[in-house]
């Protein structure tokens, strides 16, 4: 981007670079609003070194969950499998249940149960 930006420079020149400066800050302000917080983007940095640490952070994350096995994976999911797996024991014992009127006693009982294990 920095040599885009310096090749265009050279072929539109000032009000051109003004322009593409103002639009570029205006970006980096909004992004740097929605990411950091409600201060602005600072006029002192380079918003390409704020844009390419975002996208660098964002790499290196990826390549990160990348590199997880199954097991890692599996293991990231242990709390939602858990849920899943108490949900579909009170679902259980509801479908089981004939009357529908003894509902809300079923899942009370059920959910006293699913906490004592």
């Amino acid at each position: 981007m920095p040599c885009e930006h310096k090749q265009k420079e050279k072929e539109y020149g000032i009000p051109w670079r003004t322009a593409f400066k103002g639009e570029l800050f205006e970006f980096a302000d909004s992004t740097h609003k929605r990411l950091v917080g409600p201060d602005g983007f600072p006029y002192t940095e380079d918003p390409f070194v704020f844009f390419h640490n975002i996208v660098k952070k964002d790499a290196l994350d990826a390549a990160t969950f990348d590199a997880m096995s199954q097991a890692d994976f599996l293991s990231m999911m242990t709390e939602n499998l858990e849920l899943l797996e108490k949900c579909m024991y009170q679902i259980k014992a509801l479908l089981k249940e004939p009357d529908l009127m003894a509902f809300e006693a079923v899942k009370v009982k059920t959910v006293e149960r699913v906490r004592t294990d």
